[in-house]
């Protein structure tokens, strides 16, 4: 018989641990940004404007599908709004995108009916939400971008969505060399260039540094973060304290699962670029990089992802994933991308049509024209330098 639970307490989703690991390898749309450590950990640091919403549909004991939402409240106009999204996709310090790459409800094959009990749920559940708003989410054959905004329609209430990001990725199959031949000319000609241009400046070493401790780690990416133009520029991710933190807690939880991956490149002894990735189900998710700006006129940053890229495909990997944003570098290694979307559920109230036409419409509409685009991204990088606290590492902590 199918039952649900909804878990309110982070103790209490910390004893579904072996149930969730089970339920999410059972899925077709397994992502790291759904493990049982990656939640917790996300938590730990975040949770605290937030309260917990994880649904669990079970059948006969056996868990079928989760909806790992929380609910968090937000002002806009003046006005509070009670906003429930997936956890690890809504806003934190200095990220307001979120910091996973990737959203999904996870279900078992053919358990469509579970999908349709959870949305159940959250309309039995009305009066503790606003909004439902869903970023970076990924739909599949399983889980229908229009069965889900029509399911939802017919029960009285506003769905907006648009297309937020392309999320390239690349298959790996037969051998890197092969890879490389069906690249352009001009591709292949690059990275030799880049290569005998670098060896002119010293030896060349891709080191390892998913067996460093993790405060030791975080160390090494700070100081290159510093030496970047995203740390120059402000921009860069781990110039937030609150996220050094949390990333070097992410470290520790998937080091202990073997799900780290991490490579620095080295001219002489200078380490001058790092790609940090993730690696789970049999995929390689490329989540942060960046060089030192010093080298930039020969592309450090290619020349590291060419040899994990190479490295993946000796692996036997299945996957090179380059998450969300198809920015032009993602393009040189890969066509092939996932579209991602932005959703947006909520009464036909004017409350819910504010929301919906500042987030969904003005919001893009702005960064999508050049003047005003150009002065949005001053004001809000303006306001990350003044609030986002850099200093010599440790000295303000992790």
């Amino acid at each position: 018989m199918v039952q649900y639970r909804i878990i309110e307490d982070i103790a209490e989703f910390e004893k579904t641990l072996p149930v969730w690991e089970k339920m999410l390898a059972d899925t077709p749309v397994d992502t790291i940004f759904l493990t049982h450590p990656y939640i917790r950990v996300w938590w730990k640091h975040f949770g605290k404007d937030r309260r917990l919403f994880i649904v669990l549909i079970e059948d006969s004991g056996k868990l079928v599908a989760a909806a790992p939402f929380c609910i968090l409240h937000r002002r806009f106009f003046g006005l509070t709004f009670r906003i429930m999204e997936i956890i690890g996709s809504g806003p934190v310090p200095s990220r307001p995108m979120g910091l996973s790459d990737r959203s999904v409800l996870p279900v078992r094959p053919d358990r469509e009916d579970a999908l349709e009990k959870i949305y159940e749920i959250l309309m039995t559940h009305r009066s503790r939400w606003d909004i439902i708003y869903l970023r970076g989410i990924h739909f599949t054959e399983q889980f229908s971008c229009e069965e889900f905004k029509h399911w939802f329609a017919s029960r009285g209430q506003t769905v907006f969505s648009r297309p937020r990001y392309r999320s390239p990725y690349l298959p790996i199959s037969g051998t890197f060399e092969s890879y490389k031949r069906h690249r352009s000319g001009n591709f292949r000609k690059q990275l030799a260039r880049y290569k005998r241009k670098l060896l002119e400046r010293g030896a060349v070493e891709i080191e390892p540094g998913e067996a460093m401790l993790p405060d030791d780690l975080m160390k090494e990416i700070y100081d290159l973060v510093l030496q970047s133009p995203k740390g120059v520029r402000g921009t860069a991710l781990f110039l937030d304290r609150q996220l050094r933190c949390f990333f070097r807690d992410i470290f520790s939880a998937f080091q202990k699962r073997g799900w780290l991956w991490a490579r620095f490149l080295k001219s002489g002894d200078k380490r001058i670029a790092y790609e940090i990735c993730f690696h789970y189900d049999n995929k390689l998710f490329s989540y942060n990089s960046c060089y030192d700006r010093n080298y930039r006129n020969i592309s450090p940053g290619v020349l590291l992802t060419a040899s994990i890229v190479e490295e993946a495909f000796s692996s036997g990997l299945s996957e090179y994933d380059m998450l969300r944003g198809e920015e032009p570098y993602k393009k040189r290694w890969s066509s092939t991308a996932r579209e991602e979307f932005e959703v947006a559920i909520g009464p036909g109230t004017l409350r819910c049509r504010l929301f919906i036409a500042f987030q969904m419409r003005l919001k893009p509409w702005v960064k999508t024209h050049g003047n005003l685009a150009r002065f949005y991204e001053r004001v809000r990088l303006w306001c990350r330098k003044l609030f986002t606290k850099k200093s010599v590492y440790p000295a303000d902590g992790p």
